[in-house]
């Protein structure tokens, strides 16, 4: 797999303090906060590995992993990976499916370091730092390799092991206007090596970066029929 082309070193990022104790991340290049909006759905989708469920087409927006935190470099779109993922919630769940383009599975090794996986940080404490308590390591294809912690409730891979869909429980947490700390990235290993960590997040996030960004659950009122909606099904567009 090929690196992308490093971006300036230049800090883009900020912290920005606030009352909870926590930090939000800002996007220097746009001057936003950089956060994934979580969608509510009227139906919840089947955790089955399967990217089939209305939710994912009709609702859900599509979030691309396309930082490369190993080398603090923006990922360049090609066939040797592409990583996209989209977030839906309902009655205190909230739901990832993610979409995986790979040139070479490895997923044969003893070892976790030896596999590719797939690693969420799911905070809904929303303390604003990286901990192992909200981290959450998913080797390819693997559906039942540890018990899961809290609020993980679910995880379901496809049988290419490039697609995967989890279920965690938030109770009262998953309302609308309310917020957790997130993180995904994808560990590609190729023979028995990290090759690359690429992750969903702003230019200049590294691996080293200590916060977490915000996921926020939204509610939009049903669009009418003359609104765009953007497809699942159209994913391919981002890329080619």
């Amino acid at each position: 797999m090929k690196s992308g082309k490093a971006i300036s070193t230049i800090a883009l990022l900020s912290l920005v303090a606030v009352p909870a104790g926590f930090a939000h991340i800002i996007n220097l290049e746009s001057g936003l906060k950089f956060q994934y909006s979580a969608e509510l759905v009227e139906v919840s989708p089947v955790i089955d590995g399967i990217l089939n469920d209305t939710p994912w087409h009709e609702t859900g927006i599509p979030g691309k992993m396309e930082q490369e935190v190993i080398y603090d470099e923006q990922w360049q779109e090609s066939s040797d990976f592409t990583g996209l993922f989209t977030g839906v919630w309902r009655s205190g769940f909230l739901y990832i499916a993610v979409q995986l383009t790979d040139d070479h599975v490895e997923n044969f090794g003893a070892k976790l370091s030896e596999k590719d996986h797939l690693v969420v940080y799911l905070d809904p404490d929303h303390s604003g730092h990286k901990s192992d308590l909200y981290r959450y390591d998913l080797p390819v294809g693997e559906d039942e390799r540890q018990s899961f912690v809290p609020p993980l409730r679910s995880v379901a891979w496809g049988d290419d092991g490039l697609s995967c869909e989890l279920m965690f429980y938030l109770g009262d947490i998953a309302e609308k206007g309310n917020s957790v700390g997130f993180w995904i990235y994808y560990n590609d290993v190729d023979n028995g090596r990290l090759e690359h960590r690429i992750s969903w997040g702003p230019p200049g996030y590294t691996y080293d970066d200590l916060s977490l960004p915000d996921l926020v659950f939204t509610a939009k009122l049903k669009p009418h029929s003359n609104q765009k909606i953007l497809q699942w099904g159209r994913i391919k567009s981002f890329y080619y």
